[in-house]
């Protein structure tokens, strides 16, 4: 499995993220979800673009995100759906 070679190596350059990717996880999908959020703060991205609005593009969800991200150390990136960051409304 693809995401088992991304977790056994970043287990060893990061050993801080492995948290953050798993405190957000109740299902298979929400684990590559996590692993998703996670490789991007631990890799200093500074956008998240997703039409992910289930679990990572998610109102509810993303301030307990952001404090795992930031209890772990690191900065949580700017999560958006790319018409968010066009600037785009339903009404135009």
């Amino acid at each position: 499995m693809q995401a088992h070679r991304l977790t056994k190596e970043h287990d060893q350059r990061h050993p801080r993220w492995r948290g953050v990717s798993s405190e957000h996880t109740s299902c298979r999908r929400a684990f590559v979800d996590a692993l998703h959020i996670a490789l991007a703060a631990v890799h200093a991205v500074e956008y998240l673009l997703t039409w992910n609005c289930s679990y990572i593009a998610n109102a509810e969800l993303l301030p307990r995100i952001t404090a795992i991200i930031e209890t772990a150390g690191f900065s949580m990136p700017f999560v958006c759906t790319p018409e968010e960051l066009l600037g785009e409304t339903h009404d135009q």
